[in-house]
C-alpha cells in the first residue's frame, strides 16, 4: 500500500473486519439500474477498470454488460468476497494511489470510493484514475453531497470506523476539472439525509 493515513488505515480495516456483514447489508443489484443504463450508453464496449470492487456487486453487472473486467480493492476480505461471487473475474489487491497500467482502459467504474478518501488527498485520488484511462476515455464516480469529514462508526459496529468525507457538488465539479475530466452526465439521488447520492459520468480531457 502506498502511504495510506492513520484514517484510510483505520478505514480499511473496517472493511476488512466486516466485509461478510457489508456484503449482506449492501447487494442490491438494482441500485445502479439507471447509472449502469447510461454508462453503457457512453462507453458501448471496451475494458473497464472497477475502482473500490468491494465484494463484487458492480462486478457481476459490468461484466454482464460485455467488458472486459478488472476489479480492485484496498480492502483483502472483500476481495475475498468479490471472488466467490464472481469465480472467473480478475481482481487485483491494490489502493488508489498504486495504480499504475501499462495498458490503458477504456474506462472505469468507481462506487462510492472517494468517500473515504482525506479531502487532501482527493486530487491525487482522481489524478490516479484520470492516468488510467486513454484519452477520450469514460469514467463513472458516485459520493455523497454533504459537509462531513471525519471518522465515524459503522452502524453494526460502533467500535469499527470508516473514513467519511461528504461534497458540494460545485467543489466536486472542480475537482474533477482540476483532474482533467469532462463532466458529461450527472444523476443525483437523495435517499436520505445522510445519502444524497451524486453521480458522475466523465470523460478523460487530459
Amino acid at each position: 500500500m502506498k502511504g495510506l493515513t492513520p484514517d484510510e488505515i483505520t478505514t480499511v480495516n473496517a472493511y476488512n473486519k466486516h466485509a461478510v456483514a457489508w456484503n449482506s447489508t449492501h447487494d442490491d443489484k438494482d441500485f445502479y439500474t439507471k447509472e449502469y443504463r447510461i454508462f453503457k450508453a457512453l462507453l458501448t464496449q471496451g475494458s473497464v477498470l472497477e475502482i473500490g470492487c468491494g465484494t463484487g456487486r458492480d462486478a457481476l453487472k459490468l461484466i454482464e454488460l460485455g467488458y472486459n473486467y478488472l476489479g480492485t480493492d484496498v480492502a483483502k476480505d472483500l476481495l475475498k468476497s468479490a471472488q466467490k461471487r464472481a469465480p472467473d473475474a480478475s481482481f487485483q489487491h491494490i489502493d488508489i494511489y498504486s495504480m499504475d497500467y501499462s495498458e490503458k482502459f477504456d474506462g472505469f467504474w468507481c462506487a462510492a470510493v472517494v468517500l473515504h478518501i482525506p479531502k487532501n488527498r482527493l486530487l491525487e485520488a482522481l489524478l490516479a484514475m484520470n492516468k488510467q484511462i486513454r484519452l477520450g476515455g469514460i469514467g463513472f464516480i458516485s459520493t455523497k453531497q454533504g459537509t462531513s469529514n471525519t471518522l465515524e462508526p459503522l452502524p453494526y459496529d460502533s467500535s469499527s470506523q470508516r473514513l467519511q468525507v461528504h461534497y458540494s457538488k460545485e467543489e466536486f465539479d472542480v475537482a474533477l476539472s482540476e483532474a482533467g475530466f469532462n463532466i458529461i452526465e450527472y444523476t443525483f439521488r437523495p435517499l436520505s439525509e445522510r445519502a444524497k447520492w451524486m453521480c458522475y459520468f466523465v470523460q478523460k480531457r487530459t
